[in-house]
């Protein structure tokens, strides 16, 4: 169905708008994706600038495929933050020319699901990566991936995508203490 209607659109020349509540839809059909909460727009842009780049939690939360958490700023570094999350160690996050935060300012972060890696206690972990210990909670099949649901932090939930072939060369199960790990350059400080 996508495909007819990419072709459709290309034959008639004409613009479409499609309205739908299916993310995955939205992100493989449209050129421009816009996200709206009660008729207004919190976001729009390319499918892949909205889905890896949302300025929101309701965006992040809405298109799914991220773990979203709060916390607080410990501290301002130059073109970081440092921030304490629940029941984590503290989170080095870029600023990337967002809104200016203080120190004590409470945030919303996000970090892809894919973007997170599995490692066992005591491994070593790049320099540069946030690292938290958590346990595995649950753990589903997906086909090209594998779907990892680890502890929460604090009341948010928190999910690692792993690449089908990486988490079976050395599986892990339900009630593992893994460390969740992730390049401190792919968190996202949210508006």
């Amino acid at each position: 169905m996508r495909t007819e209607l990419r072709r459709m659109q290309r034959e008639l020349g004409i613009t479409f708008v499609h309205v739908t509540h299916t993310q995955l839809e939205a992100i493989a059909l449209a050129d421009i994706v816009v996200v709206m909460e009660k008729g207004k727009i919190k976001q729009a842009g390319a499918a892949r600038e909205v889905y890896a780049q949302p300025r929101d939690r309701y965006v992040a939360e809405f298109l799914g495929g991220q773990n979203v958490f709060s916390g607080k700023v410990e501290s301002v570094n130059g073109a970081s933050v440092i921030v304490s999350a629940p029941d984590s160690a503290s989170i080095v996050v870029p600023l990337l020319g967002r809104s200016v935060v203080h120190g004590g300012d409470k945030v919303d972060l996000a970090v892809r699901r894919d973007d997170i890696h599995l490692h066992r206690p005591g491994s070593p972990v790049e320099p540069g990566w946030n690292t938290i210990n958590t346990l595995i909670r649950a753990i589903e099949y997906q086909g090209a991936f594998v779907k990892v649901m680890l502890e929460t932090i604090g009341e948010a939930e928190f999910v690692a995508y792993v690449p089908e072939r990486e988490f079976f060369i050395d599986s892990f199960n339900v009630g593992d203490i893994v460390i969740a790990a992730w390049q401190a350059e792919r968190s996202l400080l949210l508006s």
